[in-house]
């Protein structure tokens, strides 16, 4: 039978005729010649259990009433030796150690029998000596005891140490190859921790710092509101303070004129004599010098007034039918006898291309007009100031009308034309400066132009003279409308 190798314990190998294979004839006449038991290892292909490993096979003589008999086990090395495979090739000798009590002498004997694995041959029988001693103290043993009929049998299956001797420079090269490559493993793993972790600490020290610029931004939006609040409130007081300012300089204007009307009406009187003979010449001239400084006065006061108009927005421009040449005919007859004064030589000249009816505000066009012509003959000695008008379209193609004020005064210097027309702004600044005012006359002047959607520019060279342009959208009137001219 095959112990612990097949379902049926070798049962299906019953009636098989094993006689005539060489190794069992061999064991079974050596066991029937001996009278005790033999073993011997086979290899065969009689059951499906058969392994390339071999298998031990055990032989014992028994009694029987037609004659010698002999009782065949087999024992299969994979499970001598535990079970497994994995040791069987290994397995270099084995030793059976029988004991048994002879009935002859009443003794306990003990015999043992020895094989090499890899010995087909073996002679029943021999002790255990030479090299299989050898390997049994030097190599490795597994130890199994097997009952076969009435004895016991001790089984020793051992392996020398040359059988699984491993090569140290072998293991040596691969435990270094695989150090190596668990070092490269362990390096690229660090190096990649390390990367991470740089990361890692970078992008939270971004976080922080984008947290901290937040809460910073934060902190400035707060104060921008803040600041934009303070602004508004300032601005609103600002506006405030302006229109209460503008208020009061038309009303102080308004009130300041009146007085002023009389002192001129009077001291024009006494200059003329009208009433009669004032008996001293210098009562005469004094009246002529009060009456001067009245007119003076008031033209400061009317151009205060009209710049706390045009502040307050109570100035409006509208749009009537006007004649451009007469318009500028009235003007030079208001200024003549200034000009006269001077011994300049006060002239215009209109270009045929300007309609002869056009739409404008008279009054405004004529006080940028006057003040204008009025400025140049103040800063011309000798020589004459002339008016010009004609027709130029601006950039945008829309049709546009020039007005240009000449002289041949002293001129403005180049970084003082920038400032020219704001207000209150001189030219001369010093204490002994020759020509009065307070700046007011050119700012009227633009505030008024950029109301009626105009240009005004200024191009001067020092001691040579100065010119002052004024380009109007040119709006040509009806011939069925009214002329409803205010002079």
């Amino acid at each position: 039978m095959e112990r612990e190798a097949t379902p049926d314990g070798g049962f299906a190998l019953l009636g098989t005729n094993l006689y005539q294979y060489d190794d069992y004839r061999r064991l079974v006449e050596t066991t029937v010649f001996q009278d005790r038991v033999s073993l011997a290892l086979v290899n065969d292909t009689l059951s499906d259990s058969a392994k390339q490993t071999g298998r031990l096979v055990f032989a014992s003589p028994i009694s029987s009433e037609t004659g010698p008999a002999v009782l065949l086990e087999v024992v299969h090395l994979d499970m001598l030796i535990g079970g497994s495979d994995m040791y069987a090739p290994f397995v270099s000798g084995i030793m059976l150690s029988e004991s048994y009590l002879d009935e002859k002498s009443g003794d306990r004997v003990i015999n043992e029998i020895s094989l090499p694995v890899l010995q087909a041959d073996i002679n029943v029988g021999q002790d255990f000596n030479g090299t299989a001693a050898q390997s049994r103290e030097d190599g490795w043993v597994q130890t199994r005891e097997i009952v076969f009929a009435d004895r016991t049998l001790q089984l020793n299956a051992y392996a020398s140490q040359a059988a699984y001797n491993v090569e140290l420079g072998a293991v040596m090269i691969s435990a270094a190859f695989g150090l190596l490559i668990t070092s490269l493993l362990g390096y690229v793993v660090y190096d990649q921790m390390r990367r991470s972790n740089r990361v890692v600490e970078i992008v939270k020290r971004r976080t922080r710092a984008l947290k901290e610029a937040h809460s910073e931004l934060e902190s400035h939006y707060k104060l921008l509101q803040n600041l934009n609040g303070e602004v508004d409130d300032a601005r609103r007081a600002a506006e405030a303070a302006n229109l209460a300012k503008s208020e009061f300089l038309a009303t102080m204007s308004h009130e300041l004129r009146t007085p002023l009307n009389a002192i001129l009406g009077f001291s024009e009187i006494i200059e003329s004599e009208t009433l009669g003979a004032i008996g001293d010449e210098r009562y005469v001239e004094y009246a002529n010098d009060i009456h001067a400084s009245g007119r003076h006065l008031l033209s400061i006061i009317n151009d205060i007034l009209d710049l706390a108009k045009l502040e307050a927005g109570r100035i409006e421009i509208e749009f009537r039918p006007l004649d451009p040449r007469l318009l500028v005919e009235r003007v030079l007859g208001l200024l003549n006898h200034q000009a006269e004064e001077k011994a300049l030589k006060l002239d215009f000249a209109i270009s045929d291309d300007i309609p002869e009816r056009i739409r404008g505000d008279e009054l405004r066009l004529r006080q940028v007009m006057i003040n204008l012509a009025s400025n140049a003959i103040k800063f011309t000695h000798e020589g004459s100031v002339t008016i010009s008008m004609h027709a130029k379209p601006f950039k945008n193609g829309a049709a546009g009308l020039v007005l240009s004020v000449k002289d041949t005064g002293i001129g403005i210097p180049e970084e003082k034309q920038s400032v020219l027309f704001d207000r209150f702004t001189q030219l001369d600044t010093t204490h002994s400066r020759q020509h009065g005012g307070v700046g007011l006359g050119l700012a009227i002047c633009r505030e008024l132009v950029q109301r009626m959607d105009g240009i005004i520019e200024v191009s001067s060279k020092q001691n040579v003279g100065t010119t002052i342009t004024v380009q109007l959208p040119l709006d040509v009137a009806d011939d069925d409308e009214d002329d409803a001219s205010l002079i």
